[in-house]
């Protein structure tokens, strides 16, 4: 990614607003939208379309894979309005995050779904 306007304490003030609102949503057994998951964020301006958020989602997923090969992509309760689902395909957004990060998976679909119940269940 190319040199941010933005510095290392913003990032990772957005970081963390983004964080909190996925654990605010999973704890309700929600989802939240690109859209509203930007409203969310005050440290610095985000567009559900941006390559900035798609850049802060995968620092989550990339935090939350473990070294022994467990973790939770957390991120999966953040999903595009229209669809109800991550935005993206195998090749970009949340599956490719994913897999950037180290999670494994053959069904992406499958993948997703079993995240998004174990985030509901990390913070529910």
């Amino acid at each position: 990614m190319a040199q941010l306007p933005y510095t290392e304490d913003q990032l990772k003030a957005a970081q963390q607003q983004i964080r909190t609102a996925i654990a605010v949503t999973a704890a309700r057994h929600e989802r939240i939208s690109y859209t509203d998951i930007c409203s969310k964020v005050s440290a610095i301006p985000l567009h559900p379309h941006s390559q900035l958020l798609a850049h802060l989602l995968a620092s989550i997923l990339a935090d939350e894979k473990k070294p022994d090969g467990s973790g939770v992509a957390i991120t999966a309760v953040v999903v595009n309005k229209a669809k109800g689902i991550p935005g993206g395909d195998e090749v970009r957004g949340f599956w490719r995050g994913a897999r950037q990060a180290g999670f494994t998976f053959t069904d992406p679909r499958r993948f997703w779904a079993d995240n998004l119940e174990a985030t509901w269940r990390l913070y529910g």
